[in-house]
C-alpha cells in the first residue's frame, strides 16, 4: 500500500465537505477525478470510506475511524511544508566559530572546517581568535557558536573529542638521560620542563603538564606566555613536543622520549553552544560527532579522514 499525503488530503477534505463539488475545489481535482481517487483509497485500504447517494456522502464507520489519522498525517505534512519553506526562504545566520591563539591542532581545525563549508556552502562562517578561556566564554555566552580548544575543558559545555595525539618529551641532547630509548616516570624527578602558567588554557595545562609536575619535575614558566621550542632551546630546558614544535625542537638539538606510566595524549576538542535551535549549529556538530567517531588510537598523529 503506498498512499500519498495528498490522498490523506482528498479523504479529509470529502469528510469535511460532505460534497464532492466542494472537495474537489478544495484540493484543486475536477469532480470526477476527486471519486475516482477516493474509489483508489478505498481499493488499496480494503475498506469503504463513504456511503454515497445522489444528495449527499457520509463517513462509514470504517470512515469515521480513519478520520483523525487522517487529520494528524495532512497538519504534519503540512508543517513539513511549512518548515522546508522557512528553510528554503530565511537567510541563513553566519556561524561563529572561535579559534584557540595557538596554532596546536590547526589542520584538525581547518579540516573540519572546510568539510562543513563543502556541505553547506549557503552558511557563511565567521572565526576570530582566543585565548582558552576567552574562548570557552564565548561559546558558554552564545557569542560563539563553536570553539575549538586543545586539551579538555571543565565546565558543563557539549564536547566532542576530535582527535588525539601522543605527545613526547624533548630533552637537551647533551643531557645524559638523553642517551635513553625511553623514560620512567621516576626519570622525571627534578628535570626541568618548560610550562606556561595554568590561566592560559587550564585543561591543557592540567591534562599535559600536571602529571608532569606530580611526578616531580620542576614547571619552568616560558616568558612567551605559552610553550614554544625556541625557549626549551635557548633555556636548555626539556619541552613537550606539541605537533608544530617537534620539528623544531629537533632542529635545536632536541631528543623526543617517551615516558612510560604517563599519559601524554593531547586531546583536540570542539565546544558548542548550549543555543542549538539554528539548524547550521546541529549541523556541525552532528558533522563533529562524526569527525571524532572515526579517529582511531592508532592513528593520533594523522588527519584522519573526513566523513
Amino acid at each position: 500500500m503506498d498512499l500519498r499525503a495528498h490522498s490523506f488530503r482528498c479523504f479529509l477534505m470529502l469528510a469535511e465537505e460532505g460534497s464532492f463539488t466542494r472537495a474537489a475545489a478544495r484540493v484543486g481535482l475536477t469532480q470526477s477525478a476527486l471519486s475516482m481517487r477516493i474509489r483508489d483509497i478505498e481499493r488499496q485500504l480494503g475498506v469503504r470510506l463513504f456511503h454515497r447517494s445522489s444528495r449527499s456522502v457520509e463517513l462509514t464507520g470504517e470512515g469515521a475511524e480513519l478520520l483523525d489519522q487522517a487529520r494528524r498525517i495532512v497538519a504534519e505534512t503540512d508543517r513539513f511544508d511549512s518548515l522546508a519553506e522557512e528553510l528554503r526562504s530565511a537567510p541563513e545566520v553566519p556561524l561563529h566559530v572561535a579559534l584557540p591563539v595557538t596554532a596546536t591542532g590547526i589542520e584538525i581545525w581547518m579540516a573540519l572546517l572546510d568539510r562543513f563549508r563543502a556541505l553547506e556552502p549557503k552558511v557563511e562562517v565567521e572565526t576570530s581568535r582566543h585565548s582558552a578561556p576567552d574562548l570557552i566564554a564565548a561559546v558558554q555566552s552564545g557569542a560563539a557558536d563553536i570553539g575549538f580548544v586543545p586539551g579538555r575543558p571543565g565546565g558543563d559545555l557539549p564536547v566532542v573529542v576530535l582527535a588525539r595525539r601522543r605527545l613526547a618529551l624533548f630533552v637537551p641532547a647533551e643531557w645524559e638521560i638523553a642517551a635513553k630509548d625511553r623514560l620512567d616516570v621516576e626519570d622525571v624527578a627534578g628535570m626541568r620542563i618548560a610550562s606556561f602558567h595554568r590561566a592560559i588554557n587550564p585543561g591543557l595545562f592540567d591534562q599535559i603538564l600536571a602529571p608532569l609536575g606530580a611526578a616531580g619535575a620542576e614547571l619552568v614558566e616560558a616568558p612567551e606566555g605559552i610553550i614554544s621550542a625556541g625557549f626549551a632551546a635557548r633555556a636548555r630546558v626539556a619541552s613537550i613536543g606539541f605537533d608544530l614544535t617537534a620539528e623544531a625542537s629537533r632542529g635545536a638539538n632536541m631528543r623526543p622520549l617517551e615516558i612510560l606510566g604517563l599519559d601524554l595524549d593531547l586531546e583536540l576538542c570542539v565546544l558548542r553552544s548550549p543555543d542549538t535551535s539554528r539548524r547550521s549549529v546541529r549541523r556541525f556538530w552532528e558533522l563533529a560527532k562524526q569527525f571524532g567517531a572515526r579517529v582511531g588510537e592508532a592513528d593520533r598523529k594523522a588527519t584522519p579522514q573526513l566523513p
